[in-house]
């Protein structure tokens, strides 16, 4: 929080060329700045807030910014904002907690729907944030994508029906929402390095 016509200086603790140091400027006044800065915790003597940025915050400031230069968003940048207050009056590692709540949210609707033609925008609609704030905190929680997450469970899928020899190539591919046995058979490729055919016969020799 710098303090109107005092001079700051701002740099990183530990340096790192993969994850530098990003400032985000938001500048605002009225009779009710104070009184919510010191409700959040900022003041003179400490003007900082230690491990309260999460994603939706980001996401957040990125909408007040997008609104600034347009006519008419006054309604909306006023609410942005008391929203942002909000989530930084929350404990720390509050909005971590949360986020786990609607990754959760997404890995059972993928588990649930993986088999019929769901997309990564789907699972961000469910999750209500935006593809980029899903993408991070999949890769960070679970250590893929969300795309590769439901690819992985199309095929550990796909594997066990090709173990049913009743079942053709096909009928599998369609019942995994792919719209042809050619886009299968080439997710089922680049995925496990064998064609499902190729994969079924290895099985039935291995018996």
């Amino acid at each position: 929080m710098p303090v109107p016509r005092r001079k700051h200086s701002y740099q990183a603790a530990d340096y790192a060329h993969h994850s530098p140091l990003r400032l985000h400027w938001l500048a605002m006044d009225g009779p009710q700045v104070l009184p919510l800065l010191q409700r959040i915790g900022l003041t003179e003597a400490e003007p900082y807030l230690r491990d309260r940025t999460t994603g939706e915050i980001l996401d957040l400031l990125r909408q007040i910014f997008a609104w600034i230069p347009e006519e008419g968003m006054e309604l909306q940048l006023q609410q942005a904002l008391y929203r942002l207050f909000a989530l930084l009056s929350l404990p720390p590692n509050a909005g971590q907690k949360k986020a786990v709540e609607w990754l959760k949210k997404c890995e059972d609707y993928i588990d649930s729907h993986y088999m019929e033609l769901i997309t990564v925008s789907d699972i961000a609609e469910i999750a209500g944030v935006h593809r980029s704030h899903l993408y991070m905190e999949f890769n960070r929680n679970y250590g893929m994508s969300p795309k590769t997450y439901l690819i992985r469970k199309r095929m550990e899928k796909a594997a066990e029906l090709l173990r049913h020899p009743a079942l053709t190539v096909t009928e599998i591919a369609l019942s995994l929402g792919y719209a042809d046995v050619y886009a299968f058979s080439r997710a089922f490729y680049n995925f496990n390095g064998i064609s499902p055919t190729a994969y079924r016969l290895g099985r039935q020799a291995s018996k």
